[in-house]
């Protein structure tokens, strides 16, 4: 019996070491892929879900769209130190801002490991991950790893982000809301968090020693949301104007979109990111 605990122990320790090589051989393939054919470009946008819906970047000159589901500030701006590597030509960042990145983003949530570990370096690993490795995230690790291989097989798309166009028939509106609002004042969040106001920083920091213009973005959000204290709206443009003022802000928090447009109270559809999109042309250019 003792034998064939062992032998299991040792046959299950080969296929995971194996799974692990090839999964880690997927994100040098993505990479690989993605540096093929990486954009030349003057603007980049990064960010969570808010800017990945409410910006058609084939909508713009000189402009990419970078920002995935759930990002936080920790990825931006590594995804930043990667993008302007490879792209002599940034002249720009715009950065998704809202209360949601200050006070109800997760920054520990490395769910979204199929960027991070294209974008890092081995010698990042540590600083990224700052000891948060979790068995959940090793098989996370190997799911996007050996997607990867998949996808370069069958000769997939690769990609770090992009602009995630919403079929305005696709609204979840009240149910959403609904839904947002009891997750917060269940958490009952009353502070910002501490690592995504370092992670911002950081991005400043490196876009004004690298001469790089930025500009943070507020996209829109329904008026149920903004008036809901637990959302911090005020605490977070309070915050704004004392410490970040000296940041050009794009603030679209304003900007004339109705309930058609939206998909739900944080997230625009595909009608609102054709205005937002076209009012950011307007500035850009």
């Amino acid at each position: 019996m003792k034998r064939f605990i062992k032998n299991a122990t040792l046959y299950a320790l080969i296929f995971l070491v194996t799974l692990s090589f090839l999964a880690y051989a997927g994100f040098h393939l993505a990479r690989h892929k993605i540096l093929q054919n990486f954009p030349e470009t003057e603007n980049i946008i990064l960010g969570d879900s808010n800017s990945q819906r409410a910006v058609d970047d084939a909508k713009l000159n000189s402009t990419k769209n970078f920002s995935s589901t759930a990002e936080n500030y920790r990825l931006s701006y590594y995804k930043l130190l990667f993008i302007h590597k490879h792209n002599t030509e940034l002249k720009r960042v715009i950065l998704s801002f809202s209360p949601q990145n200050l006070f109800f983003a997760f920054p520990n949530n490395h769910r979204h490991s199929y960027s991070a570990l294209i974008i890092l370096d081995p010698s990042d690993y540590k600083a990224y991950y700052s000891g948060h490795l979790t068995i959940k995230r090793y098989f996370y690790f190997l799911k996007y790893g050996l997607n990867h291989v998949i996808n370069f097989v069958f000769g997939n798309e690769m990609e770090l982000g992009g602009f995630l166009k919403i079929n305005s028939k696709e609204q979840q509106f009240y149910e959403w809301h609904s839904a947002f609002c009891l997750e917060l004042e269940k958490g009952l969040i009353t502070k910002m968090s501490e690592e995504q106001i370092h992670y911002l920083n950081l991005i400043i920091e490196y876009c004004q020693n690298q001469n790089i213009a930025l500009n943070l973005l507020v996209t829109p959000k329904h008026k149920i949301l903004f008036e809901d204290s637990s959302y911090h709206a005020e605490d977070f443009f309070n915050f704004y104007n004392q410490y970040y003022g000296h940041i050009p802000i794009i603030n679209f928090s304003d900007l004339q979109i109705n309930e058609a447009e939206f998909q739900d109270p944080m997230h625009l559809n595909e009608l609102g990111a054709e205005k937002l999109t076209q009012k950011l042309s307007e500035i850009l250019d």
